[in-house]
């Protein structure tokens, strides 16, 4: 029995089109949940329930804490 290159390549491309596939929907949930924490900080500057400086500072630690260089 013979095995050709192109079985033997068919699971592992499948395997990284399938993990490829995840990152690309794993990226675009992160990037929906950013523009609505932009959206809803920009909302409450406006409607004053904090102030831009408050926002900023939000905005910075829950980014720093997404790309895990806060110890909490």
């Amino acid at each position: 029995m013979q095995i050709s290159y192109v079985s033997l390549l068919a699971i592992p491309l499948s395997f990284l089109a399938l993990c490829l596939f995840l990152w690309f929907e794993e990226y675009q949930r992160c990037a929906m949940a950013k523009r609505a924490l932009v959206k809803c900080l920009s909302k409450s500057v406006e409607e004053g329930i904090i102030n831009q400086a408050q926002a900023d500072n939000l905005r910075c630690i829950l980014l720093e804490r997404k790309n895990g260089k806060t110890d909490f």
